[in-house]
């Protein structure tokens, strides 16, 4: 926990909260807010995941509303039905958007919506890298950091994967309708070099 600088100098902060909010499909989303210990420059890229296993049925994590100064952060069922909703703990960490290397090896962290439907009965969102010049796919973690549909989503790795570009989905579950279709959602990522 707490925030730091790489080799190089991109600054990024690194939390977890205990939580009981959840957000459910179809409903206004609410999370708790978090503040950074300082502002960030420009919005960060937040990655995000539950920490603990609770609750035996399935949720995930959300953050969204992200700003310089903090974010919102909840678990999410999307459209499942949980037995219970009891207390989890989701870690996070936000890194400052940029590119770089940092002790020899490169990074990219972004963020982007490209405003195209990209759930997997859609078009997969192209994160694109080719700027940075890997040699072998990264070691990359992307995160949905937003709530433009009502159904919920979280990031999944669509196929494609290479030394220069990265497919993901807004995935859904299947478990109130069998589509998974889905809005074009924000999606936060961070590559390193492997």
């Amino acid at each position: 926990k707490g925030r730091y600088e790489l080799h190089g100098g991109a600054i990024f902060e690194a939390g977890s909260h205990d939580t009981s909010t959840a957000h459910e499909g179809g409903q206004n989303y609410i999370g708790d807010q978090l503040w950074f210990t300082e502002p960030f420059q420009n919005m960060p890229a937040v990655l995000h995941t539950l920490n603990t296993y609770n609750n035996a049925d399935f949720m995930a994590s959300l953050a969204t509303t992200i700003t310089t100064n903090g974010f919102q952060i909840a678990q999410e069922y999307a459209e499942t039905t949980p037995s219970s909703i009891v207390q989890e703990t989701i870690a996070w960490i936000a890194f400052e958007t940029g590119s770089g290397t940092s002790t020899g090896q490169k990074y990219i962290v972004g963020i982007d919506d490209n405003g195209i439907a990209n759930g997997v009965d859609n078009v997969e969102y192209i994160i694109d890298y080719t700027s940075v010049g890997y040699e072998t796919s990264p070691d990359l973690v992307a995160a949905v950091i937003g709530e433009n549909g009502p159904d919920g989503a979280w990031a999944r790795g669509s196929g494609t994967f290479s030394n220069t570009s990265q497919g993901v989905f807004a995935e859904e579950d299947q478990e109130k309708d069998p589509e998974r279709s889905h809005v074009s959602e924000p999606i936060a990522w961070v590559a390193f070099e492997s």
